[in-house]
């Protein structure tokens, strides 16, 4: 499977003020929004090909025993030693492929049209 990074994550305190300091160096905010069925919300700023966003758990119990609860977002934002970060990739451009290189688990958020 041919994958291109998508976006980069980084799990933070409710409302991400640690955000403001790229506002303060220039760079422009995206719009943000809420995760339904993963108890998040965000802020988002985008580059030439990528996006940064600032995750952060708005709702433990959604986070909890929604449908991407196998995210762990609620733990891992209690748990100062767990890795705040993450990349989501997508199918490259021509990949007809469905095969992964590593395994996982199928996880396809409500907001998204399948597949």
């Amino acid at each position: 499977m041919n994958m291109i990074l998508d976006h980069v994550f980084i799990l933070v305190e409710p409302g991400a003020k640690v955000a403001d300091r790229l506002l303060e160096s220039g760079f422009q905010e995206g719009p943000s929004n809420t995760h339904p069925g993963q108890g998040t919300a965000n802020r988002r700023f985008y580059f030439s090909d990528i996006m940064l966003e600032f995750i952060w758990v708005h709702d433990a119990d959604e986070a909890e025993n929604g449908p991407g609860q196998k995210l762990y977002f609620a733990k891992r934002a209690e748990d100062r030693a767990a890795s705040p970060f993450g990349a989501i990739f997508v199918p490259g451009k021509d990949d007809t492929s469905s095969d992964m290189p590593f395994p996982g688990w199928h996880y396809q958020p409500a907001i998204f049209t399948p597949p």
